[in-house]
């Protein structure tokens, strides 16, 4: 898997903090050290933190960029939110309509609410993993390091990217933590039939 970029923003003692990566080389500052494993079909990062942290670290934001392909691609399958959301096979031109901006005035803003009130919002978007149906392979991201927070993919054909959110807003880091586990599975097959085009 190639990784492209990292991105976090943090806080700590009521001051903030943003950092972008665009390698993979293991990096440290005086709040916490980053180390990564990259192999063929899995990303891995760690935050780790000092053993002499008094306060914990409030991550804000964190978004991995991955590279994909997009030159064969037919469709994608969206994981959506929660069961009352509705998962769907959509093709390269089709967008998943937003949700309306009044629902975020009575919710807490979290999975695809936070999307309500964002300038731009996603086209397509997937919760979890993201399903790529290709001409003769379908390919699946998943994340597997979803036990703090949930994952939300957004493919990029026109950088040939693959963006993975976390959905962090104030999430406290008392202890190192496992930020991304992505891996990826590459099938000789198409989708199954229980995947119904959009």
């Amino acid at each position: 898997m190639l990784f492209k970029s990292l991105f976090i923003e943090y806080s700590k003692e009521n001051v903030q903090y943003e950092i972008t990566l665009f390698n993979s080389i293991p990096y440290q500052n005086e709040h916490f050290r980053l180390e990564f494993l990259i192999e063929d079909n899995a990303i891995v990062i760690d935050l780790i933190l000092p053993f002499t942290l008094q306060l914990p670290i409030i991550i804000n934001s964190a978004k991995l960029t991955i590279h994909h392909d997009y030159t064969t691609h037919q469709y994608t399958f969206a994981n959506r939110y929660q069961s009352w959301t509705h998962s769907t096979m959509l093709k390269p031109a089709d967008k998943i309509n937003p949700l309306p901006k009044l629902l975020s005035t009575f919710t807490r803003q979290y999975g695809d609410y936070n999307f309500s009130v964002l300038k731009d919002y996603p086209p397509q978007y997937s919760w979890h993993y993201i399903a790529l149906q290709h001409c003769t392979q379908s390919i699946q991201y998943k994340s597997l390091s979803d036990k703090i927070t949930y994952s939300c993919f957004i493919p990029n054909p026109i950088n040939n990217t693959i963006e993975i959110l976390l959905d962090t807003e104030g999430l406290n880091i008392h202890n190192t933590t496992r930020l991304f586990h992505i891996d990826k599975k590459n099938k000789s097959t198409r989708f199954s039939n229980q995947f119904s085009e959009k």
